[in-house]
């Protein structure tokens, strides 16, 4: 089954709204780097989607095995400092940290609005 994700500018600067089926959640950035602190930054989300994969994947495996297992509790953190990842975001050819994608602010609009840059 597909499901599309949805995120889209929110009311406040860094707010972002989330909406994944009939779910809604958000996003926001801390108030340290302008943000509004209104909701996890988005790589608590990204743990917190880590972790309930995790769990999940646990409570399967025990289910499978019929493992009697009462609750599953995984707890994760990160380092990543918003402002280092961001140095040079703004750079001509900036790259995702991994490597992986290429970013193009000026292409990613004309896309969405189906024009050619």
């Amino acid at each position: 089954m597909q499901r599309i994700v949805s995120v889209s500018t929110g009311a406040a600067k860094y707010l972002q709204d989330i909406s994944a089926g009939a779910h809604v959640l958000q996003a926001d950035e801390p108030l340290g780097v302008g943000g509004g602190d209104a909701a996890p930054t988005p790589y608590e989300l990204l743990l917190g989607a880590l972790g309930a994969c995790t769990s999940i994947t646990v409570q399967m495996f025990a289910e499978r095995h019929r493992w009697p297992l009462e609750k599953v509790h995984v707890r994760l953190s990160h380092a990543k400092v918003h402002a280092q990842d961001c140095i040079n975001c703004d750079a001509a050819g900036a790259r995702h940290p991994r490597g992986h994608a290429q970013v193009n602010p000026a292409r990613i609009v004309s896309t969405q609005f189906g024009c050619e840059p």
